[in-house]
């Protein structure tokens, strides 16, 4: 019984060891493959620029890095689609957003159908409360505006 005993401890012992090995070859793998997200301007420089209005004459342009998002906005435009802009606010104005002092972060923006009431306002409005957002509106720099909609495509070489 007890040679039994000691057999079965043994294999279950080799058993739990190659599962350690290979779990943590998995491990090192998934560490292997994985990145770090880019911060806001380390993205690649090849995205495209466009134009979206909240009010008339209120219009900012914004970059966009990510391939499936850039046909999406192309889709938009040329199937004319009633989708708004939204996206996360950064404080810190980029040559293509003059006049305005805020930007949005490429990798947030998305396009919705439906926007909530708790992230609504129009370009102007998030300029003249810039100081506010994070505080006391926009509690997660979230912005979407209900009444956005794209108006074109911009060349590379014009907002910058």
């Amino acid at each position: 019984m007890t040679v039994v005993s000691c057999w079965t401890v043994g294999r279950v012992s080799i058993l739990i060891g190659l599962l350690g090995v290979l779990l943590g070859g998995c491990q090192a793998e998934r560490a292997a493959t994985t990145v770090a997200a880019p911060t806001d301007d380390s993205s690649p420089p090849d995205g495209a620029y466009f134009e979206f209005e909240t009010l008339p004459g209120d219009r900012m342009i914004f970059k966009l890095t990510d391939a499936d998002r850039i046909k999406e906005a192309r889709d938009i435009l040329s199937k004319n689609l009633q989708k708004h802009v939204t996206g996360t606010i950064v404080k810190a104005p980029r040559p293509y957003t003059k006049p305005w002092s805020f930007h949005l972060d490429p990798r947030s923006i998305t396009f919705n159908i439906i926007t909530e009431q708790t992230c609504d306002g129009a370009i102007r409005f998030v300029e003249e409360q810039l100081g506010s957002v994070g505080k006391t509106i926009l509690l997660d720099f979230h912005w979407c505006p209900s009444s956005s909609r794209l108006t074109r495509e911009v060349p590379p070489s014009t907002p910058r």
